[in-house]
């Protein structure tokens, strides 16, 4: 029970947060306490009995504007589908970044991010940032397995579509390092607008 923990924290509670409000998933992954408010989350995905506790979770945000990518360092995957990590791409409207930076203009990027994610998150609803434009990209490096019965990793998207999000797969994916992870992901963003299914 507790490895279906791990599958349903990152295939449904991250994947679901990112992409139904990418400014507060960005925010919340991006505070200085992030990672004792995703562990509290992990724990709460336990499906019954002890919870697997998160060992290893780490969550960082880097970009500069108007890209910014939330990287979730996951527990080391037993299982197929288990992920490595997880990455939520944002584009973070550019009106957002620019009000912040006239109103500290000598303020550091991170800083001014923070800024004017407080400022979103605090000021509106869930509701009014639907219908915002802001593109968010999720995706995740699964433990796979190969025909032998060997380890491998593959890289994955989910991307929304009009009857919910679906799951895409890349084939291989790359070492599981954070920064071969993050390569990856952008090596196939250069390549195609979105996988298909």
């Amino acid at each position: 029970m507790a490895r279906g923990q791990h599958a349903f924290f990152v295939h449904e509670c991250l994947r679901d947060s990112a992409l139904a409000d990418p400014l507060f998933f960005l925010w919340a992954a991006h505070r200085d306490d992030a990672a004792n408010r995703f562990t509290n989350i992990w724990r709460r995905c336990a499906e019954a009995g002890e919870p697997m506790e998160p060992d290893g979770l780490l969550v960082t945000v880097t970009g500069t504007g108007p890209v910014y990518v939330a990287v979730f360092t996951l527990p080391v995957p037993e299982h197929v589908i288990e992920a490595y990590f997880a990455a939520a791409m944002v584009v973070v409207p550019d009106q957002l970044l620019d009000d912040a930076e006239q109103q500290a203009p000598d303020v550091p990027a991170k800083d001014r991010l923070e800024k004017a994610l407080k400022v979103v998150v605090g000021g509106t609803t869930p509701e009014t940032r639907q219908g915002w434009n802001v593109p968010v990209r999720y995706f995740t490096l699964e433990k796979g397995q190969t025909i032998d019965g060997g380890d491998r990793t593959v890289l994955c998207e989910w991307a929304m579509h009009d009857t919910g999000p679906r799951h895409v797969n890349f084939g291989d994916g790359p070492d599981a390092t954070a920064d071969a992870f993050l390569h990856a992901v952008t090596s196939q963003l250069l390549q195609t607008g979105g996988g298909e299914a």
